[in-house]
């Protein structure tokens, strides 16, 4: 099978950077990072030269409303501070999951900016994910 222009380019870009691409499609690919001790997907998704960069976290209820208070008016506060990536809420598997993407023109990306991008991205849903832990441990 051929490789279309995304594909090309994310793999072009990946592997200038060295990281490694997990799975690639069409227009979708998966990257996987060992964080923390455990593995953190990200997420990238063409959208006509837009490529959103998404990363959700373990924070996942049956309903918006059970997400902790003290968790959204955090995610709030980082996007008032965050000038190009955003946290949002997004329905993943029936879940409310809060995720964290960045959408940014293909074109804008080398293969530093790419590296950079992704860390950046994955060590904010870490420090997000550590704080929602110590959270639970203080409700526990």
């Amino acid at each position: 099978m051929f490789d279309n222009a995304f594909q090309r380019r994310l793999k072009d870009l990946a592997q200038r950077s060295g990281l490694k691409i997990a799975d690639l499609r069409s227009g979708s690919a998966k990257l996987l990072f060992s964080v923390g001790g455990h593995t953190q997907p990200l997420f990238i998704i063409d959208y006509d030269g837009i490529w959103e960069f998404s990363c959700p976290t373990i924070i996942a209820m049956d309903d918006v409303s059970k997400i902790p208070h003290a968790i959204l008016a955090f995610v709030l506060e980082q996007n008032a501070t965050n000038k190009r990536g955003f946290w949002c809420i997004e329905t993943i598997g029936g879940k409310k999951v809060i995720e964290y993407m960045h959408n940014i023109p293909e074109k804008l990306l080398t293969p530093d900016e790419f590296r950079k991008l992704c860390w950046a991205i994955v060590k904010q849903v870490e420090a997000l994910e550590e704080n929602f832990r110590e959270l639970v441990q203080r409700l526990l």
